[in-house]
């Protein structure tokens, strides 16, 4: 597959549909595009759903990557998020054979993450992981995400999100 490298330039765009038209040759072009897509600016909110779809796109070859951003200590916030709203794509709509993968290796991180000062101050971040999470299905978050829940109770939308999430875990939902 031909590397198309003025993608990667056109996820910095001012422009919605550029960056979001750049996006989806990156996915297109699977796991090559996975490091350009990490390493896009992260400083800019609005630029981190273009590069975040992408690899949510991309699948299991962005998993270890974006578990990466998760673990480094220098990420800032919206970092965090642009890696917490890929999980969430990414686990939306997923292949039973996708959630094994991101209940064996993303699963752990991602609750881990709840646990994280940032989380807890943030609900984009909060929500997108507890999104993910109740998708991923891993049973162990059950306890994270219900102190989760306690955390965000007097927000009515995290708070819907994060017990939907539980409710998914326990096949409520």
């Amino acid at each position: 597959m031909t590397r198309d490298k003025g993608a990667g330039r056109r996820l910095d765009s001012e422009d919605v549909k550029v960056r979001e038209k750049a996006a989806r040759k990156l996915a297109y072009m699977g796991e090559a595009a996975v490091d350009p897509l990490i390493e896009t600016p992260r400083g800019q909110f609005q630029l981190l759903y273009g590069p975040q779809y992408a690899l949510s796109k991309i699948g299991e070859p962005a998993i270890e990557p974006l578990v990466g951003v998760l673990k480094d200590k220098n990420s800032n916030d919206a970092m965090q998020l642009g890696t917490a709203v890929a999980f969430s794509y990414m686990s939306e709509d997923a292949s039973e054979s996708l959630i094994s993968v991101l209940r064996a290796k993303a699963a752990k991180p991602l609750i881990e993450t709840l646990g994280q000062d940032y989380c807890q101050r943030n609900v984009f971040i909060c929500t997108a992981i507890c999104a993910a999470l109740g998708r991923i299905g891993d049973p162990k978050a059950i306890l994270p995400l219900t102190k989760t829940l306690e955390i965000w109770k007097h927000k009515q939308q995290a708070y819907n999100i994060i017990r939907e999430a539980i409710e998914k875990i326990q096949g409520r939902a």
